[in-house]
């Protein structure tokens, strides 16, 4: 499985309804390989149920996922699933090698088959593979190479290929077959025609076709790239991610919003486009999947993308309003982020990084962060102030402008930095030994001094009020400091342990909240209350930020 990086991009949405996929980062993926399905390695065709449970047509079986469990229904017959579709009433359809049904629980709870295929006429029994299963109005077509058995009021009536059906696919309550010998048919219930305006793709394979609305259509071939298809007439679809999905060979999609298309392919992953044909995410074996050849995906009731794979499933979470990025991105463990002046900084392990914020907006998830040169180490923190952005590191402190770095504190460990409340020109450094006096001087932040009278390690730190200075120390509790009007000097210490009702005195954290101190430990957050010289559970934030 991929690790994943403990960098992430936050865009707050709001609801399940599809929010569209982001550019910057790459979604979440997580495997589930064989072993944990306990089942064949390739899954032909994925569905969801109307009660949230996702089923495969896997190599060995169905597959039920309700999310921690995963069960298992072979066919009698013990062939291939290759279809699989989760009607509303509870049925699941699924189709294998000459032999096609549903499941169903019982009265029991346990799922039996109900086989459909020997209700047909003899001479139609030797179909070969169900490969798609589709309703269309009060009808449940299955759809083989050699044939379309369509079941109605439980008679059935079968319409054989002119050649062999090798793709199908169901697009605008229209269902489109792609025969080799008489190319794209639509079949409108009774008898299959020609699609107008498609006769270059006859003798083509067609792997992918969905709708680009507006009575337009999407098409993908094994051989002869991509095409539009509007106004009866076929035009190559030539955009910026059409290379692309040529030499990644797609061999299925999915439209998965108005405006967005999700691209299986046989060397090269997921690559999702928009309607222009910009490429927004590409996902493969070097950002968390566990195989670069896609066999088949569906939506979840989540937005949300399954993925059969040519050896395991995956889930990615493209309607997440969570993206990553990873050491595909040249990007280590992370401790900070920030954006400013157009471009992206991350502090990580081994230094601090950077990219074009603009240049990520555009998708596809490849770009390469660069080290900002003389960073090289361990970063704590990255904090613009006053337009300017700071760096903690354990080599001291930078500043850092556009690409460069300054050291402005060899002082080791520069933790993390805050503005004094009546002094725009004075900072106060946190370090793992010190608190160190910054100064604006002649329009330029540099060392001041050593603050005295303090040596414990701050790595949280706010001010309440001017000269007021709260520290909270990794192992040892909390501080509050009173400093002296030149900021350089500690004039009081007053120390905080469990003893002051606080819950621990190590793994503390300390945030600013208007303009308040606020403690963090566990599930909780803490106030320090001054009348009484104590630190009280904030009720009403915990529950807000819970």
């Amino acid at each position: 499985m991929k690790k994943y990086l403990l960098f992430s991009i936050f865009i707050v949405i709001t609801g399940v309804a599809f929010a569209g996929v982001k550019t910057i980062g790459t979604p979440r993926v997580k495997n589930y390989p064989n072993t944990a399905y306990q089942a064949g390695t390739q899954s032909w065709s994925i569905d969801v149920g109307a009660n949230g449970m996702m089923y495969f047509a896997n190599n060995e079986c169905v597959l039920e996922f309700d999310g921690v469990h995963w069960r298992s229904y072979p066919l009698p017959g013990q062939t291939v699933v290759r279809s699989v579709y989760a009607s509303e009433d509870g049925r699941i359809y699924a189709g294998g090698y000459n032999e096609f049904g549903y499941f169903r629980k019982d009265d029991f709870g346990k799922m039996q088959f109900f086989p459909l295929h020997q209700s047909l006429p003899e001479k139609y029994r030797d179909f070969d593979d169900v490969w798609k299963i589709y309703p269309v109005n009060n009808a449940i077509i299955f759809q083989s190479y050699s044939q379309l058995m369509i079941l109605e009021n439980d008679s059935f009536k079968v319409i054989e290929a002119p050649g062999v059906f090798h793709f199908s696919f169901f697009v605008n309550e229209k269902l489109y077959l792609n025969d080799i010998e008489a190319g794209l048919l639509v079949f409108d219930g009774e008898k299959m025609n020609p699609l107008p305006g498609t006769e270059k793709l006859r003798g083509h394979l067609i792997l992918s076709l969905m709708s680009l609305g507006n009575n337009s259509l999407l098409l993908t071939t094994d051989d002869n790239g991509l095409f539009k298809y509007e106004n009866n007439e076929l035009s190559n679809w030539e955009t910026p991610a059409s290379g692309l999905l040529k030499e990644s060979q797609v061999f299925c999609g999915l439209r998965i919003s108005d405006s967005e298309f999700a691209f299986g392919t046989i060397l090269n992953g997921l690559i999702i486009c928009n309607r222009e044909g910009e490429l927004i995410q590409h996902i493969n074996i070097d950002k968390g999947l566990q195989n670069n050849t896609i066999l088949s995906m569906s939506l979840d009731q989540y937005g949300n993308l399954w993925l059969g794979l040519d050896n395991g499933i995956d889930y990615v979470s493209i309607n997440s309003p969570l993206t990553y990025f990873s050491d595909f991105n040249n990007l280590s463990s992370g401790y900070a982020a920030v954006i400013h002046n157009d471009l992206i900084y991350f502090g990580t392990n081994q230094g601090v990084f950077y990219a074009s914020w603009r240049e990520l907006q555009r998708g596809g998830g490849a770009y390469k962060f660069a080290l900002i040169p003389g960073t090289q180490g361990q970063v704590w923190s990255l904090k613009v102030i006053d337009g300017t952005l700071f760096c903690g590191h354990n080599s001291g402190s930078f500043i850092i402008e556009g690409t460069n770095a300054t050291l402005i504190s060899n002082v080791q460990g520069g933790w993390n930095f805050v503005q004094t409340p009546d002094h725009s020109d004075i900072l106060i450094g946190g370090t793992y030994n010190n608190l160190i006096k910054y100064q604006k001087i002649g329009g330029k932040w540099q060392f001041a001094a050593i603050v005295d009278g303090f040596s414990e390690s701050s790595r949280f730190i706010c001010f309440d009020k001017p000269h007021s200075l709260w520290i909270s120390h990794g192992y040892k509790g909390v501080y509050r400091l009173t400093l002296n009007d030149s900021y350089d000097s500690v004039l009081h210490a007053d120390y905080y342990s469990r003893d002051d009702k606080l819950p621990e005195n190590v793994n503390l954290t300390l945030n600013s909240y208007n303009g308040k101190p606020v403690f963090s430990s566990g599930n909780n957050l803490y106030n320090y209350n001054y009348d009484a010289d104590t630190f009280l559970i904030d009720s009403d934030l915990t529950e807000k930020l819970s």
